[in-house]
């Protein structure tokens, strides 16, 4: 062990390797012994990821920083420079051996070791390291790579004045924690003095940065709590709230449910007859992660109570098979069963075995995976309860030949030993239930029904018995038929609505002769008269009901319709009906004719006009004073001629002529028809549509065939009129129209025209025959002449006029700039209309630029750029360039001579 010099070292040289961050440090914590007059043994522990690796990943520090403050001062008393004294790497130690953690999960612990001499000071002292930065991939606090590390410890003055040691964890922290198994780990400390220590979970402190990971010194408290990602986790619940901390032993229980990374603060506070001495804190990185369990005792249980007591539960039998369900099979040689049987054990090795218990009751048992093994086996404890089942029992009681309920009743009884009863459930077979007792039920409908009780007692055991039950009593008959009165022949139907006639058998006689076994039968009667009906119906125990209904049903003679129809088939005219029908038992009093186009006509004779040829179906609907009807039809095929209409007597219009000859002639659906339409064509569209190219006055003719081949030809003279169009055309006089003269004269060139009606395309318009335009200005226009002929025809033609913008400028060869008013400037002359980005550059024989200017009005003086001294006499380049009315690029080039 080295004792320290009491040296200050203020500053420390880095060197020039690069610092880098150590972002596989998971955890660390500082620890004091005092050695007498004022010396103390100071040890710092710091952790880290074994298989890190990258650029930004370092080894522990070497040497560490530790920096001490005294405890009312943020001024440095001593900045030690630490050597590494020892490594080594952690065992993984897991509170249940059968458990394998992963293979990537490692964990180095480093130590630092120092004696200090720390001359007595009320305020106390603070020993810190700081470090940065913590792993990137940690689960509870936000962007965890941006915080770092202090580990620090305060040395009080009560813990000076008593040569206190701290208290010092007694086990490495757990490097790994399984996921979804539970925790059983002794993060307890040992106090050399025997002191009194107080466990809880506490916030991690920052420490270094970034920027500067291995700071020279550590600041100063007080120091900054890490975030955590609240409300899943906080400093007092850092891998959530089902994972506690015991505050007398250090015991950390429960089970983690969420794979990840978790930073972990974990203080003890230490006191001596209640007065608070110290406080240690550890800073770590719990790593919850799957680990593999190689084998667990399990069983098929009715309830789990703990983590590994089963309770099986058995009804009515004394003899069990157990469900072996323990895992995993390829680490597990051997099982041992064990169960107290009133005093004797019964043992078996099979893996399913089948115990027989002696009697009603409670016995207790074990099975033990791996028994005698060295290391990892398991052991399941059993609870297996025997029960006696209820003797389920029931009777009941109905008059089997009257409508009414069933009287249920229960005769349960409870064996010795047996549970009482929890509930029962009726099942009357008809998808009816009950939980009453003593249930009286009512069926719907008769039937043949198996009755299941079904009894719980609260042992959990089920019994049930079922009896058959036949419930067939006699019906109360209830008959309706569809009709009372009817007219020979018709059908009645007969609904049988008597109640109960499920399964049972129904005889009918229907008072002519007839009869059915069916329940609800449907009888046609044929001959006029009045009948009687009967009813018997049987249940399937012979109970029996019976009926009579007198003069139930009558049967009328009804009449019988007749009628004969005239005319012309080649005519447009109506159709005479006239009816022969006679009465039956009682007179006719309505007559309904339809002519099957949608019409109802009432009266005795009709005379009746159709609108549209075609085959129909003439019905004669009579009834009589009885409320019978009777109908009868015969086929009419009117297609007479058709009387001719066209929709217009002219159709005109200017050539090329398209017209549609819409044909209102009727009737014509489903003729034959065929146009002439008077130039060459023909068609055979009811309402032709044609385009007429040349002018003229056209006769058309239209012939017609009916379906029953009636023929008729009708012409329909001039009818159509094409007139003809003139042609626009028109020629410009005019070379070529500039702003300097934007006169243009049009020269119409149309043929068989009366009149002009011209547009200049600037809203401007004339209906001269050759007019003169003088543009307002330059551009294109779009000119536009409708031209119409003696027949109001018309035609029209389009044409395009340019109006060019022109320009003039030129640039004088010599100037004399002697100042007596009289070509003294340098310019340019000329009309520059509709010119852009005008520039004006003077250039010496040395290509030096001597003026300049962007307006076109502004002359050189023959100074230096109008300001300085007279240029010599000589000759220098003029280079002028600017943008065309129309976005041409215009450059000129003229040599000034200065003479003066």
């Amino acid at each position: 062990m080295k004792y320290l010099r009491l040296l200050f070292i203020p500053i420390l040289f880095w060197g020039g390797s690069a610092i880098l961050h150590a972002n596989h440090i998971v955890g660390g914590d500082l620890s004091y012994e005092c050695l007498g007059n004022n010396n103390y043994r100071i040890t710092l522990k710091v952790y880290k990821d074994c298989f890190a690796q990258g650029p930004n990943v370092a080894d522990f520090d070497n040497p560490a920083n530790i920096t001490i403050y005294r405890g009312g001062s943020s001024t440095i008393f001593l900045n030690l420079s630490e050597p590494l004294d020892s490594r080594q790497n952690i065992a993984i130690d897991l509170s249940n051996p059968c458990l394998i953690p992963p293979n990537n999960v490692c964990v180095e612990e480093g130590i630092y070791q120092f004696d200090v001499n720390l001359p007595y000071d009320p305020q106390g002292y603070h020993i810190s390291y700081e470090r940065c930065c913590r792993n990137q991939t940690i689960s509870n606090i936000p962007n965890p790579g941006s915080w770092g590390a202090t580990y620090t410890i305060f040395i009080s003055d009560l813990a000076q004045s008593s040569c206190n040691d701290s208290p010092v964890f007694n086990n490495f922290p757990p490097i790994v924690i399984c996921n979804n198994q539970p925790i059983d780990f002794d993060h307890g400390a040992t106090d050399a003095q025997g002191d009194s220590l107080v466990y809880y979970f506490c916030a991690p402190f920052h420490g270094a940065s970034q920027s500067q990971p291995q700071p020279p010194s550590a600041s100063s408290p007080p120091y900054t709590a890490v975030p955590f990602n609240a409300p899943t986790y906080t400093a007092s619940a850092p891998l959530g709230a089902n994972i506690t901390i015991d505050p007398q032993t250090g015991f950390i229980t429960g089970s983690p449910t969420a794979l990840g990374q978790y930073v972990v603060g974990i203080c003890v506070d230490e006191y001596r007859n209640g007065v608070w001495l110290s406080s240690t804190k550890r800073d770590f990185q719990f790593n919850v992660t799957s680990c593999q369990l190689t084998l667990f005792a399990d069983i098929q249980e009715d309830e789990k109570i703990g983590d590994k007591d089963f309770v099986v539960n058995n009804c009515g039998d004394t003899v069990i098979t157990f469900v072996n369900q323990s895992g995993q099979a390829q680490y597990i040689n051997a099982y041992f069963w064990a169960f107290n049987m009133n005093g004797t054990i019964a043992t078996s090795s099979a893996t399913n075995p089948t115990f027989t218990f002696p009697g009603w009751g409670t016995y207790q048992g074990i099975l033990v995976v791996n028994p005698g093994a060295v290391g990892c086996t398991d052991t399941a404890f059993i609870y297996v309860n025997t029960f006696p089942p209820p003797d389920v029992d029931f009777d009941f009681a109905y008059d089997s030949c009257v409508i009414g309920p069933v009287n249920f009743f229960n005769q349960t009884t409870i064996n010795t030993g047996g549970g009482t009863i929890d509930s029962i459930v009726w099942d009357f077979g008809d998808d009816s239930l009950s939980n009453t007792n003593n249930p009286v039920y009512q069926y719907a409908d008769a039937g043949n029904f198996d009755v299941t009780l079904t009894v719980f007692d609260v042992n959990g055991c089920t019994e049930n018995k079922t009896k058959n039950l036949t419930w067939a009593p006699s019906p109360i008959i209830d008959i309706v038929p569809s009709a009372q009165d009817i007219c020979a022949p018709d059908t009645v139907f007969f609904e049988n609505n008597s109640y109960p006639i499920n399964g049972y058998s129904t005889w009918w006689t229907l008072g002519d002769g007839g009869i059915s076994t069916e329940a609800s039968p449907t009888y046609e009667y044929t001959d006029p008269g009045t009948y009687t009906v009967s009813i018997t119906i049987t249940s399937p125990i012979g109970c029996v009901s019976r009926d009579t209904f007198h003069d139930l049903i009558r049967v009328f003679d009804p009449p019988t319709p007749s009628f004969t129809t005239a005319y012309d088939s080649c005519e447009y005219g109506p159709v005479t009906f006239t009816q022969f029908s006679t009465p039956g038992e009682s007179p006719i009093v309505l007559w309904e004719w339809l002519p099957d186009d949608g019409n109802i006509v009432a009266d005795t004779n009709i005379v009746y006009q159709y609108d549209s040829a075609g085959t129909y179906f003439a019905t004669l609907q009579i009834t009589d004073s009885n409320g019978c009807v009777r109908t009868t039809d015969q086929r009419i095929d009117w297609y007479p001629a058709p009387i001719f209409q066209t929709s217009s007597d002219e159709y005109r219009d200017c050539v090329p002529f398209t017209t549609q000859i819409v044909n209102e002639s009727y009737p014509i659906n489903g003729y034959f028809l065929l146009w002439n339409l008077g130039d060459g064509y023909y068609s055979s569209d009811a309402s032709p549509i044609h385009t007429y190219e040349e002018p003229g006055t056209y006769t058309l003719t239209l012939q017609v065939t009916s379906p029953t081949g009636c023929y008729e030809e009708q012409v329909f003279p001039d009818l159509v009129i094409a007139e003809p169009n003139p042609v626009a055309a028109f020629s410009i006089s005019t070379e070529e129209p500039t702003n300097f003269d934007p006169t243009v004269a049009f020269v119409d060139e149309s043929i068989d025209a009366v009149s002009w009606e011209w547009d200049f395309g600037t809203g401007v318009t004339s209906t001269e025959q050759n007019p003169v335009y003088a543009y307002p200005d330059t551009g294109v226009y779009q000119v536009r002449l409708v031209v119409t002929h003696a027949s109001g025809c018309t035609d029209t033609t389009y044409q395009a006029v340019d109006v060019v913008p022109k320009f003039t400028y030129f640039l004088p060869n010599a100037f004399t700039p002697n100042d007596d008013a009289v070509n003294d400037g340098y310019r340019g002359r000329g009309e520059l209309f509709g010119i852009n980005n005008f520039e004006m550059t003077i250039w010496n024989r040395w290509g030096e630029q001597i003026f300049a200017t962007n307006n076109p009005q502004e002359s050189w003086n023959g100074r230096l750029n109008n300001t300085g001294k007279m240029v010599k006499n000589g000759v220098y380049i003029c280079i002028v360039k600017f943008i065309g009315p129309r976005g041409e690029k215009i450059e000129m080039k003229e040599f000034a001579t200065v003479i003066r």
